[in-house]
């Protein structure tokens, strides 16, 4: 019995030490929107800069809220058309516009059923299929 447990040890000790089965680590993923992943021009960062403090408005907003509601709060409804109305308005590419309209999706979706479907209905979906790449706007 003993002589077993010792074969036993010795086989996983073994394969443990394998180079086999190692893989490389993934490269570190980027965001979209950050400065890293893309050489972005000044206006490209000014219009982010502007959704990154819109979206921060919209969190602060629905911090204030205490339940979810169909409609939201006036305030919410308010912060929301602003934050799509600069994200419709600015030169920003689509594949930048729909991930920060998931963005803004995540923060009014547990508050404001109208907020969410007024996200979800701006999305830029014919843009996505033609953009050639994140970098591109």
């Amino acid at each position: 019995m003993r002589a077993l447990l010792v074969v036993v040890c010795a086989a996983v000790l073994a394969g443990c030490g394998s180079e086999a089965h190692k893989t490389s680590a993934p490269p570190p993923a980027t965001s979209i929107t950050s400065p890293s992943a893309c050489s972005l021009t000044p206006a490209t960062k000014r219009q982010l800069a502007k959704a990154q403090r819109d979206l921060a408005k919209l969190r602060v907003v629905a911090g204030r809220q205490k339940r979810y509601t169909e409609l939201g709060t006036s305030e919410m409804q308010l912060a929301t058309g602003r934050y799509l109305d600069d994200l419709t308005t600015s030169r920003l590419g689509g594949i930048r516009v729909n991930r920060l309209i998931d963005l803004g999706a995540a923060v009014v979706s547990a508050y404001c059923g109208q907020c969410f479907q007024m996200l979800e209905a701006n999305r830029p979906i014919p843009a996505l299929a033609h953009s050639p790449h994140p970098c591109s706007g």
